[in-house]
């Protein structure tokens, strides 16, 4: 779950 959160996080900032 970790990688996958951390890279909808990432994916976030990027949109953001």
């Amino acid at each position: 779950n970790f990688p996958l959160d951390l890279a909808a996080i990432e994916v976030s900032f990027t949109n953001g």
